[in-house]
């Protein structure tokens, strides 16, 4: 207990109803728990597990406790290697002891606390009994990946679904007219892979070529599309149908007081996009073809860490200077390869990462104030969404009216500008 000194590591729910607890907190949050001994009451008490370890229990009000009144509460143990010595000190301070210290069998010795305020708080020494395993520092309920990766793929799913079959039936197909799919998606694993999955219940074929992809991040909808029209260009027959799906609220970490973390989950939001894209006719736009810049030695200003308890985010907050400083040149250099000049184009049609971001490329590209109104808007109604946000501008472009000549851009991971070429049709 020497290392958890001082730190909440235990937490315990006192309940009028352990069994109706358990079986709430096992639907709600994937706890699952096991009996331990015996309460100081003689019932039976729960040991609580998550992704992380054991973390807690759940045990039965003490009757004398319930005669004057308690009802259910949650309560955190602090590790103290001296439960008697630090509950003199802490009263001499002024705290309060509610509950002399004593030994629960089998588990160590512990003393109900208030501070000063009057809130309740348990110190505990632990005899570390076999069986019952120390929580690890900040296990108090956050989930891990295992958790976090069921709710990606519970979600992805669904908006997978509802997405796709938008975009077939906008395109005016049936899903067994699919020939291949583009997957992109880069905030959770899917193995098999999302269209995979879900492909039977919208009616794709069982023949459809599958183009998994991850990694892209927020370039993902400009890369995807892009990757899409290179496979339908290299079948002219064939359609193509891409979909690119995020869940970025499920790394969310609160575990975490990362400057980036926190900006992430203020920033970032949840959402899907599809398209269909084919080398015959085409209803909304023509894809004239697609550039990239990748900057050297930049990997760490966008992207993920895979830590145990999920993906934290890669944020710098240089990226707005940055993309101020470097993305005219880029511009520049993918219009050259796409035949055609900046002055050519009629509209950006950009991924909204960020404020910052969208006025570092409006100051990048001597921009006039409002040109990228519809950015701003989809980031104010959604948030960063990472790859489909691209998409939710492009839709809104097409509903007031493409321009002859639109360059869609994005950064992602790496650090990337993707660009992509579209002409009205």
């Amino acid at each position: 207990m020497s290392d958890l000194n001082g730190k909440f590591f235990w937490y315990e729910l006192m309940t009028s109803d352990p069994d109706g607890a358990i079986r709430f907190y096992s639907d709600v949050l994937g706890w699952s728990t096991k009996p331990f001994g015996e309460d100081l009451q003689g019932d039976a008490y729960h040991v609580i597990s998550g992704s992380a370890g054991q973390m807690g229990g759940i045990m039965a009000i003490p009757a004398e406790l319930k005669d004057h009144g308690m009802g259910p509460w949650w309560g955190g143990y602090v590790g103290s290697a001296d439960v008697d010595a630090d509950a003199k000190r802490l009263s001499g301070a002024g705290g309060s002891v509610r509950r002399a210290p004593e030994d629960i069998p089998g588990v160590g010795r512990f003393a109900v606390m208030s501070d000063p305020g009057g809130a309740i708080f348990m110190l505990l020494k632990g005899f570390s009994p076999e069986g019952m395993d120390t929580a690890p520092p900040m296990a108090n309920g956050h989930v891990g990946w295992h958790d976090r990766n069921e709710l990606y793929l519970e979600a992805s799913q669904s908006l997978f679904i509802e997405a796709a079959s938008a975009a077939i039936e906008q395109a005016g197909l049936e899903p067994d007219e699919i020939d291949g799919v583009v997957t992109v998606s880069t905030t959770g694993i899917a193995t098999p892979s999302l269209e995979a999955r879900v492909g039977p219940k919208i009616g794709l074929r069982d023949d459809v070529r599958r183009v998994p992809v991850f990694g892209l991040g927020c370039a993902g909808g400009v890369s995807g599309l892009a990757t899409a029209s290179r496979l339908a260009i290299a079948e002219p027959d064939s359609k193509w149908l891409m979909v690119t799906i995020e869940t970025c609220s499920i790394s969310i970490r609160l575990d975490s007081d990362d400057p980036a973390a926190v900006v992430a989950t203020a920033l970032f939001g949840d959402g899907a996009a599809a398209a269909v894209v084919t080398a015959g006719e085409h209803s909304l736009a023509r894809i004239k073809g697609s550039a990239e810049k990748l900057w050297p030695d930049t990997q760490r200003i966008m992207g993920w860490d895979v830590e145990d308890p999920g993906l934290a985010v890669v944020f710098d907050r240089a990226i707005p200077p940055f993309i101020e400083a470097e993305l005219a040149q880029a511009v520049d250099e993918m219009c050259a390869k796409l035949g055609t000049s900046r002055d050519q184009i009629d509209r950006l049609c950009c991924h909204p990462g960020g404020v910052k971001v969208i006025d570092a490329i409006e100051k990048a590209l001597e921009l006039n104030q409002g040109e990228l109104n519809l950015e701003r808007e989809v980031l104010h109604d959604y948030g960063n969404m990472s790859a489909p946000t691209v998409l939710f501008v492009l839709e809104k472009l097409l509903k007031q009216g493409l321009p002859n000549r639109v360059l869609m851009t994005a950064f992602g991971p790496g650090f990337t500008c993707a660009g992509m070429l579209l002409e009205a049709a």
